[in-house]
């Protein structure tokens, strides 16, 4: 495995007990961190109901968001504190990422800069880390191409996340395209 730390990538070559042991990985590009990739991932039916529950709020919220708190009790089985913290907790979701939530069938992609000037890039999706993970490296490598940069990457449970520089510049349109099945 390689990974990044500062400005410099190492290649793991033996993990022992309570040390690791690397070299210098003479610019080779880094993998998505380890520490991300050894937990378990969420299974399909958590992320079918994650996606079916965004889904249905998502779609309240358009159509009929008086009543979302009765609608997430008589078809979740939730009382009204979890509801209520569903709303809150989904509602914001939804409003920063332009009335959307991530499903299944809907992943939304979301650029910010941070203090330093640094662009980021969120893929949030509803899939689970075991799949962002796969998804996650295989758009590292196309950035990593097109770009001619190496960069960071996560994959979380519910996004994935690209640390770009400040200089690189594409439409947020066409990260969709980066990937296809040719």
């Amino acid at each position: 495995d390689i990974f990044q730390l500062g400005n410099t990538s190492y290649q793991i070559l033996r993990v022992e007990r309570g040390v690791v042991r690397v070299i210098d990985a003479k610019g080779k590009p880094p993998n998505i961190p380890f520490w991300f990739g050894e937990a378990p991932g969420r299974g399909d039916t958590l992320s079918d109901a994650v996606s079916e529950l965004r889904s249905d709020v998502s779609h309240w919220m358009e159509h009929d968001s008086a009543s979302i708190s009765a609608l997430l009790q008589e078809k979740y089985s939730v009382d009204l504190i979890a509801g209520t913290q569903i709303i809150h907790y989904l509602g914001a979701a939804w409003e920063a990422l332009g009335r959307v939530l991530p499903t299944k069938s809907k992943i939304v992609a979301e650029r910010f800069f941070d203090e330093s000037g640094d662009m980021h890039l969120v893929i949030h999706t509803s899939f689970g880390s075991r799949m962002n993970r796969a998804y996650g490296l295989a758009l590292r490598k196309r950035f990593c191409r097109r770009f001619n940069f190496e960069l960071q990457a996560a994959a979380l449970e519910d996004c994935i996340v690209l640390s770009l520089g400040e200089t690189h510049s594409f439409s947020i349109d066409e990260v969709a395209h980066y990937l296809d099945s040719t």
